[in-house]
């Protein structure tokens, strides 16, 4: 129950990158050629055009019809060139069965391709799956690697490592466990319009307080009693 929060929040991430481009408009005037113009770019070998035939064939984007297979294939070929998001990508494919066979450990290594690139969206992925947060029974759980890849992207300001980063100092979870710190990345995170964080910054907030105040008070009576005695 306590990792809740940074479950929904993954499962969300699987879905944003897709869905806002899903959500663009379908309407081929507004791009006309475009398709065809990214898809000979893609042909001769140019990583960011593969990518975006991929994403095209994954959300049935600019009238393209929707096919998996063949998003994943121009995934692939922008992932063997080195292209951070086309690894990101593929290593999503693996992790939601998309286009391919579900396989949680070729996930994790092309998440960890692409986060060694310095990808937040894939360093928050791979962090999610050190930490276990589903049924990767053929894969090892390390948090100290999830504290590790959490702040990498927290650091690049990726909201949703933020909620992530603080369930872990909350827990002591991978490092040591300091609920001030995870007062402010919660509240960062519910700044940031994360409301699931809301209520755990407002928990922790008022347990800080409490703590902060009944020290003050035990120091004021131990003043006065030196004063008194």
């Amino acid at each position: 129950m306590k990792f809740l929060l940074i479950r929904c929040i993954t499962a969300l991430c699987l879905l944003s990158g897709t869905a806002a481009l899903a959500q663009a408009p379908h309407d081929n005037e507004l791009a006309p050629g475009l398709f065809e113009e990214q898809l000979q770019s893609a042909q001769r070998g140019h990583a960011g055009s593969q990518v975006l035939v991929g994403l095209a064939y994954q959300v049935n984007y600019l009238g393209v019809e929707q096919n998996f297979k063949e998003a994943v294939r121009w995934f692939r070929l922008a992932a063997n060139q080195g292209h951070q998001l086309g690894q990101n990508l593929l290593a999503k494919s693996y992790f939601y069965g998309m286009g391919v066979t579900q396989d949680f450990a070729q996930a994790k290594n092309r998440f960890k391709t692409a986060a060694e690139q310095g990808e937040p969206e894939a360093q928050f992925m791979l962090a999610s799956i050190y930490l276990d947060l589903g049924d990767y029974d053929e894969l090892e759980r390390n948090p100290k690697e999830a504290y590790r890849w959490f702040s990498r992207s927290a650091q690049q300001n990726y909201i949703p490592a933020y909620a992530a980063l603080a369930s872990l100092y909350e827990n002591g979870l991978g490092v040591e466990r300091d609920l001030e710190t995870a007062r402010n990345w919660y509240k960062k995170s519910c700044d940031q319009g994360v409301y699931a964080s809301c209520e755990p910054f407002k928990r922790i907030d008022d347990e800080l307080n409490e703590l902060a105040e009944k020290e003050l008070l035990e120091e004021t009576q131990n003043t006065t009693e030196v004063i008194d005695f």
